[in-house]
């Protein structure tokens, strides 16, 4: 920033080069200061990563934006409100695997006996992964033996 002494010697530079008129004081003149420009710097950052996902059962990624062989190449819009955290997820294009759930069409083996019926057990349980309602194959779901065990003939 200019010193008071420094804006006086500029503005008697500029009155002599307009011959003089409105000549400056000899003893000075009252230097105020005034903010002319009030700004505010906003910065938008982007973050990209890829990572495989496996998730069992099923998952509507209809609505979400496909984009092709390099997640770099994919443009995005500037944001509307760049003071505000916004997430796109996108799928990448030819990277979605169908799956079957290994669980048996929603049926899982109580967890407890292992479908062996030996333990008391609980009446249903659903796959972990596909939500599908399920009870131990021994007991059918009373706690107590109804089929005979493979194994023991």
């Amino acid at each position: 920033m200019l010193s008071d002494e420094d804006v006086l010697a500029a503005v008697r530079r500029r009155v002599e080069e307009h011959d003089g008129a409105g000549q400056v004081p000899p003893g000075g003149a009252d230097i105020t200061r005034h903010l002319l420009i009030e700004g505010q710097i906003l910065r938008c950052v982007e973050t990209r990563t890829e990572e495989e996902r496996f998730h069992q059962g099923f998952i509507d990624l209809s609505d979400r934006p496909v984009y092709g062989p390099s997640l770099h190449t994919y443009r995005i819009p500037p944001p509307e409100d760049p003071t505000t955290e916004t997430t796109l997820r996108l799928v990448r294009r030819g990277s979605v695997d169908d799956r079957a759930c290994d669980c048996g069409n929603g049926l899982v083996a109580c967890e407890r006996c292992k479908g062996g019926g030996e333990l008391p057990c609980a009446p249903a349980k659903a796959c972990g992964d596909c939500h599908g309602i399920a009870a131990c194959l021994w007991c059918d779901g009373t706690g107590r033996r109804s089929r005979r065990s493979r194994d023991r003939g």
